[in-house]
């Protein structure tokens, strides 16, 4: 049986490579993050907030990744 189970991390912007801004849909997620499930089907997706000129937000209760995967 295979159950779909979903994590959620918050990641401190100031110590991962993010996201290249000329590539908005691009969201770089570190290794230590889904390195666990590499031997299952993962769909990973990200939200980032920009402030008003554009840069990244630095905090990170900003930044919000979920992993899903089946277990």
């Amino acid at each position: 049986i295979l159950a779909s189970k979903p994590l959620s991390s918050d990641i401190d912007l100031e110590t991962t490579v993010v996201k290249d801004l000329t590539n908005k849909s691009t969201l770089f997620i570190p290794e230590a993050i889904y390195k666990p499930f590499a031997n299952t089907a993962i769909k990973i997706s990200g939200v980032i907030s920009q402030g008003e000129n554009g840069e990244i937000a630095k905090s990170p209760n900003q930044v919000r990744v979920s992993i899903s995967g089946s277990f």
